[in-house]
Formats: C-alpha cells, structure tokens, sequence
C-alpha cells in the first residue's frame, strides 16, 4: 500500500512539474513604444495542455495620460503585448492566449517544440517558431488570429507544408520557411495572401517550383530562393509579381538566364538579383536590356561569369563586355 501510495505521488509531482509556467514581467524598451511582455518559462516535455492559468506578479506601474491623470498600467494581464516562450514544450500552450487576450507577438523559439497547433490570439501580429523540432505544418495559422503579419517557422525539420498553413491569412506581410526537409511547395500555397511582401522559402530540398506559385503576389518585394535543388524555372513565374525588387536564387543548379521567367514590368524594376554558384552558362541579352535599374548583380562561382556587381545600372557599359560569353551562349 505504501508503496503504491508512493507512485501516485511520484506521479502527481512529474505532472504538476510538466505544466509549470510562470511569468517574468518587463518592459521592453528596445521597441519604439515601450510593450509590456512577459518572459514565459515553463516546463512541458510531454506536451500536456491543462493548465488552469500562468502564475507571475505584475509590475504594476502608473503612469500620467495626456490629460494628466494617473493611470495604472502593466498591472494586469491584458496589459501584455508580447510573450517570450523559454524553456521546453513540446506544443504551444493554449493558456498563453487564453490568459494574454492582448498580445501581437508570440515567440516560442528553442523550446523544442514538436506540435504546431492553431493559438487563439485573435489580436496576434506576429508568430515566431523557429529553431524547434517541427515535422509537419497541417493547420491554418490565421484562422483565429486573422490578423497575423509576420510567420517564421525556419530551422525546423518540416516534411509536410500543407497548403492550410495560410487558407486565412489575408493579411500577411512576411512568411519565412527556410532551413527545413520540405520537399515539394504547393502551386496555390500563396494563393490566400494578396499582400505578402517577403517570402522566404530558401534551403530546402525543392526541386520544381510549381507554374503558378506566385500568381497574385502584386505587393511582393523580396523573394529567398536560395539553397533549392531547382535546375530551371516555369516561363512567366514572375509575371504578376510587378513590385519585386529583390531576388534571391544563390546555390541552385539553374544554368540558363531567361528573360522569359519575368514580366517586361517586374524585370524593369528589379534591383538586386543573386545568383551566386549556380553554374550559370548562358544569360538571356533581353535581360540586361529590360533590367535598367538594376544595381546589385552578383554571379559569384559561375562558368560564364564569376563576379559581384553593386553599381550596375551606372556603370553598365563598362560591365558589358564581360557578359559577352554569357550572351553568345544563349543565342
């Protein structure tokens, strides 16, 4: 009896122990309007997601507003900005939205986290879970929190992107999946955010970026496609993407430069392209011809040219003749 006594209370400790999470309240004053946060530790290896509530005291500072009047502040829990996860979790707690209605920033980076689950922080601008131990991402990221701007799920072991991860991301600026074991990427995966302006989809074992992939992309600025097993891209891939200005596509196995991947548009205002270590072999003239402002051209470790060019658009003519080979190949 006494030893069976014994066992449930061992039992009891490891459980209470696997959902300790307690607050560090702070002020973070590295941002322009001073957020209240709290740094979250806690301690959940096995993924339990019971707990009642996050303990922690409040600063429980007072401040003037602009009529003079004492208010206090950071003294409860709808005063939280941002949640800083430490610690290890192998999901994300539910009682982090639960209990922090308010806050934009949800950081849960090396916490060894294994689960992506949709959080319900309906006011959440920003989702940060890189450096953990993700395989699959199977779940809509914005569909209770659908004001979401900003997803980082690089340094992951991601297999599996499926093309719910942004069904309800409307308004997203800024997707970020680099460093994972993703394989393929869906044609529509992008299909439900009309606004994205950075993509980064670089170093990951993709062999064919899919015709389509980037249709509707209007607002897009800065593409990483870097570290890809690509050897070649569909014509017109970047046909409705008008405002990109910067493209990174280093570390490939492309060969051949096109000016057939762009719109006339997109190529005229595009000002930095890296292509580094590609292998490159021949280079479209029409390309050079519609690139007028670009800058920043680096072809470092390629066959037919190998160098880093950052004023192109106004020294073009003296760049030119090395480009020769390159042109000749492709005509």
């Amino acid at each position: 009896m006494a030893f069976k006594t014994l066992i449930l209370l061992v039992s009891a400790l490891s459980f209470s122990s696997s959902q300790q999470m307690t607050c560090t309240y702070s002020i973070d004053t590295d941002i322009f309007d001073e957020p209240y946060q709290c740094t979250l530790s806690v301690d959940n290896p096995n993924g339990l997601d019971d707990a009642i509530s996050i303990g922690g005291t409040h600063l429980g500072t007072s401040i003037m507003d602009p009529y003079g009047n004492l208010v206090s502040t950071y003294s409860n829990d709808s005063n939280v900005q941002i949640v800083k996860v430490v610690g290890v979790t192998k999901n994300i707690p539910s009682a982090i939205c639960r209990q922090f209605p308010n806050i934009r920033t949800l950081d849960l980076a090396h916490t060894n986290l294994q689960i992506l689950s949709a959080t319900k922080c309906s006011k959440l601008i920003s989702l940060t879970l890189w450096y953990n131990q993700i395989e699959e991402s199977v779940v809509d990221l914005c569909q209770y929190q659908p004001d979401l701007q900003s997803i980082t799920l690089s340094f992951n072991k991601i297999n599996t992107l499926s093309d719910v991860t942004l069904k309800s991301c409307k308004n997203l600026l800024y997707f970020n999946a680099q460093i994972n074991e993703i394989p393929t990427i869906s044609s529509t995966f992008f299909a439900n955010t009309p606004i994205i302006q950075t993509i980064a989809i670089g170093q990951n074992p993709i062999t064919v970026i899919p015709n389509g992939i980037f249709n509707g992309l209007s607002k897009l600025l800065v593409l990483y496609m870097e570290g890809l097993l690509i050897t070649d891209l569909p014509l017109n891939i970047f046909a409705d993407t008008k405002q990109l200005n910067s493209l990174y596509m280093q570390n490939n196995k492309l060969k051949t430069i096109t000016s057939k991947w762009f719109a006339s548009e997109t190529l005229q205002g595009i000002m930095r392209v890296n292509l580094d270590g590609n292998g490159v072999n021949a280079i479209d003239p029409i390309f050079f011809t519609l690139a007028t402002k670009l800058y920043h051209l680096s072809l470092l470790n390629n066959e037919c040219y190998n160098g880093k060019i950052t004023d192109f658009a106004t020294k073009r003519s003296s760049y030119m003749p090395g480009f020769q080979v390159c042109i000749n190949n492709f005509t």
